[in-house]
């Protein structure tokens, strides 16, 4: 009898571990899906997956201003900001930057960053290709509005309103014209990349009147 009660007990150990088996693999595979910030170049250092947008670096296990290279996965964009909330100057990576020193943003000087993978929500419009969005607040914050290809005479029209773009993102496949005037007129600004802030480019912070957008 002690017998086939130790028999029964191992059975159900066994059944308990293959069903838990498939959990932990998903499990795994959700932790894959996100964006590894390293302190080193090289992929080296301290490290971190990170899954989602962080306003502050000091949030992070590597820490603000200590980045120095990153892995960005197939299906994942990171934007890198140079201050916290998503300010300041900012890159975006499609993939793997094993010396952040050679870019734009620099090396140890990365603040806050935004990551979008496909299928893990969160991501702006902008980045799936549907068109240029813009935003009333810097950083891609506040009210915005998206736009597809094509023009937009008096802003007055829109959801923003007149004089009162302060952001925009651009993807890939875009570019947009911002103009100060209504009818496509007065100085401008051509974007082909995401801009957190309209007040140091031509056509300046909440001057736009009117647009020209173009998308493949």
């Amino acid at each position: 009898m002690p017998r086939t009660m130790s028999s029964v007990a191992l059975a159900a150990t066994i059944l308990a571990l293959v069903t838990q088996a498939p959990e932990v693999h998903a499990q795994a595979t959700s932790a894959a899906a996100g964006v590894t910030i390293y302190g080193d170049y090289g992929f080296r250092g301290a490290s971190e997956t990170i899954h989602g947008n962080v306003v502050d670096m000091k949030q992070t296990r590597v820490g603000n201003d200590a980045l120095s290279s990153i892995r960005v996965p197939d299906g994942c964009t990171a934007v890198l900001y140079t201050d916290n909330n998503y300010r300041g100057h900012s890159l975006e990576l499609y993939g793997d930057e094993p010396e952040l020193g050679r870019t734009r943003v620099g090396n140890d000087s990365v603040s806050s960053i935004e990551v979008h993978c496909s299928g893990h929500g969160g991501s702006h419009s902008s980045y799936s290709g549907e068109g240029v969005t813009l935003y009333a607040d810097y950083g891609f914050r506040g009210a915005s509005e998206t736009f597809r290809s094509g023009e937009i005479a008096d802003m007055k029209g829109t959801r923003i309103g007149n004089d009162a773009v302060s952001s925009v993102r651009v993807p890939r496949g875009c570019n947009v014209m911002l103009f100060a005037d209504n009818n496509l007129r007065g100085r401008f600004s051509e974007l082909t990349h995401d801009e957190p802030e309209l007040g140091r480019t031509e056509v300046g912070n909440d001057s736009v009147s009117s647009i020209s957008v173009y998308c493949d």
